[in-house]
């Protein structure tokens, strides 16, 4: 007895990954066959804990033999298989094959091999090989892909764009929880070459800047960004790997005139927590949400904004490698941007006796750099 395999496709999967050429071009999508002997490679990607189905088409002969199939994977029991008895045919037939154990219950990548064996039924129980697949790349994401940011754009799940993450991890990280994963996509995305350099140049009015903001991730990119532009690709990749991301800004604004004859400088003392300073007719607004509020903390000049992206009630910043907390649903950009009090940082904090911080929405975002626009939460 004899055979050979032929072709292999994963079923149960995610059916959403695609090829891409870079970060910022999405290609075709990867569908079945994901392996053949012809040469053919496909990446798959799966929910966590998925216990996934195979179909192979193998050739075996003589025809009318009765055998059982087996595939081995000796590091990974989800790539273990066993089917049968089968019948022989006279040309290559497709068998379905489920695995005898699920995927790993959290984020991970493997890339692995998996050898395929025949055992007739009838008469000597001989192992024969029928050849091996691979390499398999299978991505397992924290949870389901949410396939759109908060602007409603479509977020395509791509090859490339999975590496950039994965790739990000090592084997010390801590994988299994949000804020693990929300601090090092933070990391990855403030260290690329096109965050911080450069004018911002995303036009968020069209679908296409979801692709122009992974392209940041690019070498040689044409794209570039600033800390609203890193919070917005930190949303994007955690969300496609199925972390619940927000992005969310803090925008600040302030008469210059009213700031010019010293009528808003009253700041916070950060070891007492007490209010200092001169409290001379400090600048007033009315907030469409918690009515009427005052300029309590100021620094520098005196527009300013911050991208953040927050991820289980923490905000992480774009362009500075920390974490602030959100408190009831109001962007806390003060824990984040107190860390950018160097000369010609700005940030400004409104408040009411009754709602503390408040995040100020785009239209009163003020002059300077165009900060991207804010979906609601």
């Amino acid at each position: 007895m004899k055979g050979q395999i032929l072709e292999l496709s994963f079923l149960k999967d995610q059916g959403l990954l695609r090829d891409g050429t870079g970060c910022g071009i999405v290609g075709a999508p990867l569908t079945g066959p994901h392996w053949t002997s012809g040469g053919t490679k496909k990446g798959v990607s799966f929910n966590p804990g998925t216990t996934m189905s195979v179909q192979v088409k193998i050739q075996v002969s003589p025809a009318n033999t009765v055998f059982k199939l087996f595939g081995i994977s000796k590091k990974q029991p989800a790539l273990n298989f066993e089917f049968g008895p089968l019948l022989a045919g006279p040309s290559p037939q497709l068998v379905t094959l489920r695995s005898k154990a699920p995927l790993p219950a959290q984020l991970s990548k493997m890339n692995e091999y998996i050898t395929w064996n025949i055992v007739p039924v009838n008469g000597k129980q001989e192992w024969v090989n029928i050849g091996q697949t691979g390499e398999h790349s299978i991505y397992i994401t924290f949870g389901a892909p949410m396939l759109k940011n908060s602007m409603g754009y479509q977020n395509a799940m791509t090859v490339p764009r999975l590496d950039l993450i994965y790739n990000a991890i090592s084997p010390a990280d801590k994988v299994s929880d949000p804020a693990s994963l929300a601090a090092i996509i933070q990391s990855t995305v403030n260290g690329l070459a096109g965050i911080g350099s450069g004018r911002p140049n995303i036009n968020y009015a069209v679908a296409e800047s979801v692709d122009r903001l992974w392209s940041l991730a690019d070498a040689n990119t044409a794209a570039h960004g600033h800390c609203g532009e890193a919070s917005y690709l930190m949303e994007q990749a955690l969300r496609m790997i199925g972390v619940p991301a927000l992005q969310k800004h803090v925008y600040a604004r302030t008469d210059r005139a009213s700031l010019d004859a010293g009528q808003n400088v009253v700041f916070e003392d950060e070891t007492t927590h007490k209010t200092v300073g001169l409290d001379v007719n400090p600048q007033k607004r009315t907030c469409k949400k918690h009515g009427e509020e005052a300029l309590r903390l100021f620094f520098g000049r005196v527009n300013f904004g911050e991208g953040t992206v927050e991820v289980g009630g923490k905000l992480y910043g774009g362009l500075v490698n920390e974490i602030g907390e959100a408190h009831g649903g109001i962007t806390a950009a003060h824990d984040i941007l107190l860390k950018l009090q160097a000369p010609r940082k700005t940030f400004q904090v409104w408040n009411s006796d009754e709602h503390g911080r408040c995040t100020l929405g785009p239209g009163e975002s003020g002059a300077g750099i165009a900060e991207p626009p804010v979906p609601a939460a």
